[in-house]
């Protein structure tokens, strides 16, 4: 990755990738930790507690409140107690604040929606989790 690059992250699960950029201004130290541990696997699972939610474990080393908020859809966000980011593709928003580290691109939100609201059917699958410098790469 080059320095000053803006920097996505590539998630894939269904055979689909979506995009998300990375907040590296409000999050630096999650941001960084995600960078350490890219790529990797996850097992996603559907968070039926707020509805239009999608989780899955990160191996994050380092975890430091940075940026909470309310979370909505388009979010990404870490929650430290389950060590499992958080992504939000409806409309009812988080219980509680969240720490914000990553947004989808607006254009892959309608598409991550449909595809998220399959996980409920078919849980405990995979999602990648890579760096990329550009969206489509």
């Amino acid at each position: 990755m080059l320095e000053g690059r803006a920097v996505y992250l590539k998630l894939t699960f269904h055979g689909v990738s979506f995009y998300a950029a990375l907040l590296e201004d409000k999050a630096p130290i999650m941001c960084a930790e995600l960078k350490k541990a890219c790529p990797f696997e996850a097992r996603l699972t559907y968070a039926k507690i707020c509805d239009n939610e999608i989780v899955f474990q990160a191996p994050v080393s380092k975890y430091v409140v940075e940026n909470p908020v309310y979370s909505v859809k388009g979010h990404i966000a870490y929650y430290g107690p389950k060590h499992s980011v958080c992504i939000w593709f409806g409309d009812t928003p988080s219980l509680g604040a969240c720490d914000l580290f990553a947004l989808l691109v607006d254009e892959d939100i309608p598409r991550f929606a449909e595809e998220a609201q399959k996980v409920w059917d078919t849980r405990g699958e995979a999602i990648r989790v890579e760096l990329c410098e550009e969206v489509g790469a």
